[in-house]
């Protein structure tokens, strides 16, 4: 299990997770306090989060949040001391000039399902992470609904790389690439 799964996973039992009544920004802002409160803890009281953790945790989420429908997206900077920010929508895919934009624009929709978004995370972040040497390393997905963190099934992470290679190998042949 993760260090970031073990701190959402005690968020989830101190209730800090998502919920209707309260916006995405006002749970963000309570996470990111209680993440760099937890790392103290799990670390020591002035040790730097670049030190230990060099990941950015994305929270994605559509729903209904204190009366009204919201779509969200913030990223948690884990190196940066746990500061969080709203992005746009397309931040999925990393930097705007990389290929993952792409796959956001043409495959994104209202009517995914929780699998084909987090498939969709996990080509976008495969995909800018080929183009850029400081993205990527293991892709993990945390399913967060009101009041639960959960990883994704491991067979979704199986599944997510055997389809993102198959897909690759087939624009390679396009090409004519070995």
């Amino acid at each position: 299990m993760s260090l970031i799964f073990g701190f959402l996973d005690r968020a989830r039992k101190r209730d800090i997770l998502f919920h209707s009544g309260e916006t995405p920004g006002e749970t963000i802002a309570r996470l990111e306090s209680f993440f760099r409160d937890q790392y103290r803890e799990h670390f020591f009281e002035d040790a730097n989060p670049r030190e230990h953790l060099h990941t950015t945790v994305l929270f994605a989420g559509d729903g209904e949040f204190a009366g009204g429908k919201e779509q969200f997206i913030y990223r948690l900077e884990v190196n940066e001391h746990f500061t969080s920010r709203p992005e746009p929508n397309f931040s999925l895919a990393g930097q705007g000039l990389h290929g993952g934009l792409y796959y956001i624009h043409k495959y994104r929709n209202q009517e995914m399902s929780l699998k084909q978004a987090a498939f969709l995370n996990y080509l976008c972040i495969r995909e800018v992470s080929s183009l850029d040497g400081s993205v990527g390393g293991d892709v993990e997905t945390i399913l967060c609904k009101e009041g639960l963190a959960a990883p994704a099934p491991k067979e979704w992470g199986k599944e997510f790389a055997l389809r993102h290679a198959n897909a690759e190998m087939t624009m390679k042949s396009w090409f004519d690439f070995q």
